[in-house]
Formats: C-alpha cells, structure tokens, sequence
C-alpha cells in the first residue's frame, strides 16, 4: 500500500491528495467498467427516483452522503457512476456515457484492455506464474552494491525475454498456445544448471529454471511412476497431511504452498520414516528386471561383500530419482553411499525399540533392505526430489 502523506485537508482524498492520486487515477476509471453490476453481482438490481436502473449503492445516493466542495451533493439523477472518483475511462480514453451510464462499459473496457500494446506483455508475466509457480522478477529498489546490480541485471534479462515473447505473441494473433511455446523454450524454462559458477553469477541466476514445490497430486504422481506406489495420505488432496504440506483447500486456504516450511518438513519427514521400508520391501519383492529401484543389487549384498555393486545401485538412484548422472566418485554419491554403509555399520548396536518397518532380522537378516530404507528416506525427503 502506498503510503498517503503530505499536508492538506482534501474533501475526496483518493482524487485530492497526490499521495492516494498516484494510484487511483489509473484504477478508478477502469473500476467504472463494473458500474452496471451492485456488490451483490446483480446485474442492475436498483431504481433511481426517476426509474432508471442502476448498480449504485443507496449509501452514495442517500442525501446523508458527504457533499462536495459546494456543499451539493455528488450524486445527481441519472448518474449510474461516482462523481467523487476520477472520470470512467481507460488511460487517456474517456468511456462513452461517463458517468451517466453505459450498459456495455465493461465490454468496452475489455477492448480497451486488449488493445493496449501492454496486454501481451502482461498475458507473459501471467502466464509465466502460472507455469513456473512465482510472480516475474521486479526490479530491485537500490541496485547499487554486488546485489543489487545482479537482481537487475537478471530483471532486465528476464525484461528482454519476456518482451520478445510478447511480440510473437501479438503478431501471431494472440495464441495462448504459441505463449506457452515461447515460455517453455526461454532460458528462464530450460536452464537447470551452469558450472563455473561464481557468487555474484549465483545472484545473476537465482531465479533461473523451472523449479518448484510439487503439490500432494504432483507429488503422488511422480512417486507411483519413480517408486511404483503413491502415499495414501495425499489421496485426498485437500485433507489431512495432504492439506498440511499444500496448505491449499480452496476455501480457507487459497494460496499454494511454494516455499519449504517448518509443516513441510514435519509432514515429508513423518512420511518417509514411516513407508521407506514399505517401498524398499514392495521392490525387492519383484524379480530384478521389474524393480524400479534397485535392479542391480540383492539383500544379500553387503558392504563386505559387494560394494561395486551397493555404489552401482546408488549411482542408479541418483539418476533415477534425483536426474543427476554422476560417477561413483562423486561427493554425492560418496555420500549416499557412507549413508549405506552407517546404517548397515550401526546393525549390531540399533536400538530395539519397535520401529515402523516392515524388515526385521527374520526377513532381513543382513540388515539391507533396512539400509536402503534408510537411503530411500534421505532420497524421497530431499528438495531434488520433492521439487521439479
């Protein structure tokens, strides 16, 4: 909200004063487009004195309203429009009727609006929250230190991008089609990684990708193709810990979760301590060729006796999980696998209270199929896989 300062007594402040003007005028003209509907979406639902049908409130056309600098009233017989606002119109258009009245105002402002050289570019920066789950970048208000001239240097780029996809968006006739095209084929879609990188190229790139939180569905989708089965718990989307991690039922909640929060985490953690072992159970029961996670190693392969084998699968959940095609000497595998390797180090001397997991020392007798459960909680639970 812009904040109203400056001196002065103003009888409307909101076309007076400078400070509320700076916004109204460009809002309150366009507003007029909505005169014909009341604020119940009835289309017309008063009458007049003289019994014309009109939208306006009976507080504004009562004679107890505040009047106007010459202490008459602002409201005058025939009027479907407020004359303490700025006159209807968009931009330096004024609207066919004024303040009088125009039963096809809004369908007028729509033309005005689709008109304007700037609607393309906002049908771009519309589109592109839709698709990449965050408003454009805005320009930094101090671009001076290291900061700052990397948030606008990758404000002006996304700028050029986004203009160019709104010339080709005009000139092929308004295609939402074609739009979406030219989005997903922008740098801002496309680029998921760059290599030597720098801090201040870090900034530059920050907001460069398509990566985002998946909502429950998403996420339940991506789990039944990767792991072969879905978490019952976001059946119902808008439920339960469904609703905990989407924050999202489209009544009380009506913005999507985006960021990574503390009932993220808390949910996600709760999931993967208590279905990995079901997952991992659920694989190795398949012959080797079906198994979606681990085709190339058995329960009998341990740290003792197959670790080509144990780096091997890890290298292969990394790529199959995680889209990262690494070699086994990689700090992140390597660190997969020490994970392995502690959990499986640690059977001796695990503590014996009862955990949820369908593996126990009957059916899990070298401790295995618990260690890659554990690999599966650190893997499912992770931001590589939690967003795309």
């Amino acid at each position: 909200m812009r904040p109203i300062g400056g001196p002065g007594n103003f009888i409307v402040p909101t076309v007076e004063n400078p400070g509320c003007a700076a916004c109204h005028d460009t809002i309150d003209p366009m507003a007029a487009g909505f005169q014909n509907w009341a604020a119940n979406n009835r289309f017309l639902p008063f009458k007049s004195a003289a019994g014309k049908a009109i939208a306006l409130p009976t507080s504004y056309t009562s004679s107890s309203y505040p009047k106007n600098a010459a202490g008459m009233a602002f409201y005058m017989e025939g009027d479907a429009w407020f004359r303490d606002e700025k006159a209807p119109g968009y931009a330096n258009s004024p609207m066919p009727g004024g303040v009088t009245g125009n039963n096809t105002a809004l369908q007028w402002l729509g033309q005005q609006v689709a008109a304007d050289p700037r609607f393309a570019l906002g049908a771009v920066q519309f589109w592109y929250e839709a698709l990449f789950g965050r408003a454009p970048l805005r320009a930094p208000l101090d671009s001076t230190g290291a900061s700052g001239a990397s948030q606008l240097a990758a404000y002006n780029a996304q700028q050029l991008e986004f203009d160019s996809i709104a010339s080709s968006f005009a000139a092929g006739g308004y295609k939402v089609k074609d739009l979406l095209t030219g989005l997903v084929l922008s740098q801002w879609f496309r680029a998921s990684a760059a290599t030597g990188m720098t801090a201040s190229r870090a900034q530059d790139l920050a907001d460069v990708g398509s990566y985002n939180l998946l909502l429950p569905t998403q996420l339940n989708l991506k789990l039944g193709g990767l792991v072969g089965q879905s978490w019952t718990e976001f059946a119902a989307p808008y439920a339960g810990l469904a609703l905990t991690y989407g924050a999202f039922d489209g009544n009380t909640r009506t913005t999507r979760a985006k960021d990574y929060t503390m009932m993220q985490a808390l949910t996600i953690d709760r999931l993967v301590a208590t279905r990995s072992c079901t997952i991992a159970k659920a694989d190795f029961d398949k012959l080797a060729a079906d198994r979606l996670l681990f085709p190339g190693v058995t329960l009998a392969n341990t740290p003792a006796t197959a670790p080509d084998a144990i780096a091997g699968n890890v290298r292969y959940l990394h790529k199959w999980l995680w889209k990262q095609d690494l070699p086994a000497t990689d700090p992140e595998v390597q660190r997969t696998v020490k994970l392995f390797t502690d959990v499986w180090s640690d059977r001796a001397s695990a503590s014996t209270t009862s955990v949820a997991c369908v593996y126990n020392d009957t059916n899990d007798a070298n401790y295995t199929g618990r260690a890659w459960a554990a690999v599966l909680a650190y893997m499912l639970g992770d931001p590589q896989f939690l967003y795309e």
